[in-house]
């Protein structure tokens, strides 16, 4: 069990293993929700990253919904990882949690509320998307994603993410996408040889707040804040 953990804190997971799982001793571990309402035009996103770094453990949280603009972004210390299954809380160290803060979700398999800072937004025949990724280093040194849901087809939803990988002098860009159809095929598309993706990147800077936020919390944990590799604000 020693090895396998071991093993498992590299990212890797062995042939026929349960990716869902906590990887223990990874930089980060990444965790999204989109929740789409084609009906209203209503979106709600939510993630939370389980990350580790020289301080110990942090949590990076956010909460936002389209069309009224609702942004929420925090960086707490702490996060907790399910070592059984798909779970995470960001700011605890433990699975129990003596906060006194409301969940900004309630609901079951039928229908679903979502608090947006005092508004309730219900959701009862939504479409909804979940992804979980993780790397032993944390993100590479620029990395791009994207994802799309709420076509006319509700079972048609597309996910796309790539990024620059490094070892030593070699640098390259890699890209996968996935793509499942209306009648439930999955097309799984960025095998260097058998099925590439060739892509072009811009780098854009968008002043919100969210960047100066960031590089805050870089600085107060004593690392470089040039680390967000995000381009300069040019007003």
């Amino acid at each position: 069990m020693k090895f396998l953990r071991r093993y498992r804190s590299t990212g890797a997971d062995p042939l026929f293993g349960d990716p869902r799982r906590a990887h223990h001793g990874v930089a980060m571990e990444g965790y999204f929700w989109r929740i789409t309402d084609p009906a209203t035009g209503r979106v709600v996103i939510a993630l939370c990253g389980a990350n580790k770094g020289p301080e110990g453990n942090w949590s990076t949280i956010g909460l936002a919904s389209w069309p009224n603009g609702f942004v929420r972004t925090e960086a707490l210390d702490g996060s907790w990882t399910d070592p059984d299954g798909l779970g995470v809380r960001g700011g605890f160290t433990t699975s129990a949690s003596t906060t006194t803060a409301s969940a900004a979700f309630a609901g079951d398999d039928s229908e679903l509320h979502v608090d947006l800072g005092g508004k309730t937004w219900e959701f009862d025949d939504a479409q909804v998307y979940s992804e979980k990724n993780w790397g032993r280093e944390g993100f590479p040194e620029s990395w791009w994603w994207g994802q799309a849901q709420g076509f006319a087809e509700p079972g048609a939803s597309l996910a796309f993410a790539g990024g620059l990988v490094t070892s030593g002098p070699l640098r390259v860009e890699v890209t996968a996408l996935v793509a499942m159809l209306p009648d439930g095929r999955v097309i799984r598309l960025g095998d260097p040889v058998i099925s590439p993706v060739a892509t072009t990147t811009s780098l854009t800077a968008l002043e919100h707040g969210g960047l100066e936020r960031a590089r805050a919390e870089l600085r107060r944990r004593g690392l470089d804040d040039s680390l967000t590799h995000a381009p300069p604000f040019r007003g």
